[in-house]
């Protein structure tokens, strides 16, 4: 995972070549109580006038968040951290992928501009990877 300018790129295991990149979050705004992501699959790289594959909208200090179908209002994913933490995952939409966006979204600091990452982050990555090729 590299971390630039508000952008977050994700690759395939330790790799840093852009031919394993798997997707991208860009962080594209933030209002009162809400911060904006759009992830773009690798596929979906270099197109003029590319449209995001998922958006992520996080309301308050990251206390819920929900991940929705490229521009639709179809709900994919939510997260809810009110006194207890619970993810529903939609059916046939990949957990780990899932997962990858709320570790992304945990390390992120939703009042600064960039998107900020860890060592933490990039191990759970390797996990998650190394459980979705199982």
């Amino acid at each position: 995972m590299v971390s630039l300018h508000g952008r977050c790129k994700v690759f395939r295991g330790e790799s840093t070549d852009s031919s394993e990149l798997l997707f991208l979050v860009k962080k594209i705004a933030k209002s009162p109580g809400i911060t904006k992501l759009n992830v773009f699959l690798a596929n979906n790289q270099g197109k003029k006038n590319k449209k995001s594959d998922f958006r992520v909208i996080i309301f308050g200090s990251k206390r819920s968040c929900t991940v929705y179908a490229g521009e639709s209002p179809n709900i994919v994913a939510k997260m809810e951290n009110n006194g207890g933490f619970n993810v529903l995952v939609n059916p046939n939409v990949d957990y780990a992928f899932i997962v990858a966006l709320l570790m992304i979204v945990k390390d992120m600091n939703c009042c600064d501009e960039p998107l900020n990452t860890t060592n933490k982050t990039i191990s759970a990555l390797k996990i998650i990877s190394s459980l979705s090729s199982s």
